[in-house]
């Protein structure tokens, strides 16, 4: 078996008491006044919106915001 040399830096965790990392922060949304809508897309529609919203240069929300209030706009 192999020995390996002692290092001159310190060891971060003494044998016996190391610690799990922290887990990962989930994001919470903002709390405004507003309702949020979803929806679950085929992947090819998915992938023509997207690819849709970089070429207009907006975000997904605000062209799904968009495409919303034209549609009640209609009736």
């Amino acid at each position: 078996m192999k020995q390996f040399a002692p290092t001159d830096r310190p060891l971060l965790h003494t044998k016996g008491e190391a610690t799990p990392l922290a887990e990962p922060k989930i994001k919470t949304p903002k709390r405004t006044k507003s309702r949020r809508v979803g929806a679950s897309l085929p992947t090819e529609l998915y992938v023509r919106f997207k690819a849709h919203v970089a070429r207009r240069g907006v975000t997904g929300e605000e062209a799904i915001i968009a495409a919303i209030e034209a549609l009640l706009a209609r009736d």
